[in-house]
């Protein structure tokens, strides 16, 4: 019975809920009052939206149809308003707009190759192709000729030149000569070597060399660069102020390394624009047909100027799994063979030269490609002979906001780890040192240090490389810290002989013989030799990176590391000799480099944090 009246119960429960569904259909049907003050008011919403949608309903079409005209419009009022802008500013000053001219020549200059060259191209790959193959043979024959004959005539040049300011720079020839055979002593497969790299590496390092070093008008260009880049990472200081406040008493952590993020989120935002890819895709293009090497080990190598060890295989990540072994140990050698504009900003606050980081960054490219090409010679076909084969990788940012804030975020692995290793190796150096110096004592020596064995080991190769004599000491101590710990280390202890050589009242050993400050040109070798991250910590990390990026050649990579690393330091060994060979103190370019300075396009000052 009670089931019966259950099954009653649901059905007139089931009955009321189907009346009152009808009974809500019912109000929104057609005819039904509801519905049609509904429609009265969907016709009225409908109408105003029409009327506030005319204008661009009506536009819209015309822009779509003629949007690359509107395009053009556009940018040619802007370019015609920064031109009214550039004489506005010749007319008020016409010597400080000197910058702002020669920055438009520039990139003018870059606009005209970029619309043109491939034209250009085309035109001479034409005229070749109309040649003869006997032509051909003979154009090639007599242009090796000119390239032998113009290389003997600049070694004459450049001996007798030597000769008669500083017969002691010969010693730096010597250093070079003894690298390039060790190179070769030391190489895999010697009679692999293939000899078209290293000579326009070595003659593209001398180039550069004597443009910046033997030339007023390059040293000039080099400096206003490089003081450009330091005046612009300054602005670093208005966050580190606002964060930290007064920062001064821990300058190293809340001014220095704010710079790197600072530094990281400017490139991430060059990166989504294009405008590096396209930068690292001519300068390795420009490599790679005159070196002849593989479109990746050009490109990775220029990639090292701008961008760390890490970061510069992501712009060919695409196709690092297909490298050959020689491929590979290129990638490594060029990493730890240079240093990046990354930690340029730190290396400044060290009172380094700013002109000479900029040409260790550059120089380091070409001697990092003959090092590695001697030390391990190619001997498989690889898959990208030409740079217009690779497409560059771009970020996955949406926007540019996104770019420089995902650029901030990439930046705190590095300088956790730039931080780490800092208070890591110094506690280690310390500790090194008090082990040693208490074994020292036991045998009656006293001030027994890494630092001091260091000097010993490495006191041949600083002479070799051209440092004078009463400096090799300290210069051998530099380059076995930057060896056995790092770049840092090195530098922050080399900055009191920055200051002590520009105070210019400090003798130069003080009253028990020390060492207070390095001569010109050994301060520039040292600067050249310490340009890199050929160290052990660095060493791990690279391998590390490289493996998770190509997982399937970890086994090339752990063959390789160690011969890479023995690259990278003869990499910044190579271009501290062709330092010390071109470097004269007695040149006017060398006379003005503690005095002539140049007015940067940006200046600032800073507020204080009132929060």
């Amino acid at each position: 019975m009670n089931d019966e009246k259950g099954d009653g119960h649901r059905v007139e429960m089931e009955m009321c809920n189907q009346d009152v569904e009808k009974g809500e259909m019912e109000k929104f049907t057609p005819g039904s009052e509801e519905s049609s003050s509904t429609n009265s008011l969907g016709k009225g919403d409908g109408l105003l939206n029409r009327i506030l949608l005319w204008p661009v309903n009506t536009i819209a079409p015309v822009v779509k149809q003629h949007l690359t005209i509107l395009k053009y419009m556009f940018f040619g009022l802007l370019i015609a308003a920064y031109f009214v802008y550039l004489i506005v500013a010749i007319v008020y000053d016409a010597h400080a707009a000197i910058p702002l001219i020669i920055l438009t020549c520039v990139v003018l200059a870059l606009v005209f190759y970029e619309l043109f060259s491939k034209r250009f191209y085309k035109l001479i790959g034409a005229g070749i192709r109309n040649v003869s193959s006997v032509s051909k043979q003979r154009s090639k024959k007599a242009l090796n000729w000119v390239i032998l004959l113009g290389c003997l005539a600049f070694i004459v040049w450049l001996l007798v030149d030597i000769l008669m300011r500083n017969p002691s720079q010969l010693v730096s020839l010597l250093g070079f000569v003894i690298i390039l055979c060790v190179c070769f002593w030391g190489s895999k497969y010697p009679k692999h070597i293939t000899w078209r790299p290293v000579i326009w590496g070595i003659a593209m390092q001398f180039i550069f060399g004597l443009l910046i070093l033997r030339t007023a008008a390059g040293y000039a260009t080099i400096k206003f660069v490089g003081d450009q880049v330091a005046t612009f990472m300054q602005y670093t200081e208005y966050g580190s102020i606002f964060v930290f406040d007064n920062f001064k008493m821990h300058y190293f952590a809340f001014k220095v390394l704010p710079m790197i993020v600072f530094f990281s989120t400017v490139m991430n935002m060059l990166y989504y624009i294009g405008i590096m890819q396209w930068f690292i895709g001519k300068l390795a293009f420009l490599t790679q047909i005159t070196l002849g090497t593989s479109a990746i080990e050009s490109t990775v190598a220029i990639a090292n100027i701008f961008v760390g060890m890490t970061e510069a295989p992501l712009v060919v990540r695409p196709y690092l799994a297909d490298l050959t072994k020689a491929e590979i140990h290129s990638v490594l050698t060029a990493g730890l063979g240079s240093i990046a504009f990354s930690v340029f900003g730190v290396f400044v606050g060290f009172g380094v030269n700013s002109v000479h980081l900029l040409t260790a960054c550059v120089m380091s490219a070409p001697a990092s490609l003959v090092v590695s090409r001697m030390l391990f010679p190619e001997r498989e076909k690889s898959q990208f002979l030409n740079t217009d084969s690779l497409k560059l990788q771009s970020g996955t940012d949406h926007n540019i906001v996104e770019a420089a804030a995902a650029g901030a975020s990439m930046s705190i692995g590095l300088v956790a780890n730039i931080a780490a290793n800092l208070i890591a190796f110094l506690a280690l150096l310390a500790f090194i040192n008090a082990t040693l110096s208490w074994f020292g004592a036991f045998v009656g020596i006293q001030g027994l240090s890494f630092e001091v064995i260091c000097s010993y080991i490495f006191m041949p190769v600083a002479f070799l490389m051209g440092a004078d004599w009463e400096d090799c000491f300290l210069v051998g101590q530099l380059f076995g810290m930057k060896t056995f710990l790092n770049e840092f280390i090195a530098f922050e202890s080399m900055k009191p002989y920055f200051a002590n050589r520009l105070n210019g009242t400090i003798s130069k050993f003080d009253a028990n013989g020390t060492l207070q400050f390095m001569s010109e040109r050994s301060e520039v070798i040292a600067t050249h030799a310490l340009c890199g991250f050929c160290n052990i910590s660095s060493l791990g990390i690279i391998v590390g990176g490289l493996s998770v990026l190509m997982p399937t050649r970890k086994t090339e990579l752990a063959e390789l590391a160690l011969r890479a690393l023995v690259g990278g330091m003869l990499t910044c060994c190579m271009t501290a000799s062709i330092a010390g060979l071109l470097f004269a103190e007695s040149d006017p370019v060398a006379m003005s480099m503690s005095t002539t300075m140049y007015t940067p396009l940006l200046n600032t000052t800073f507020p204080t944090n009132t929060t």
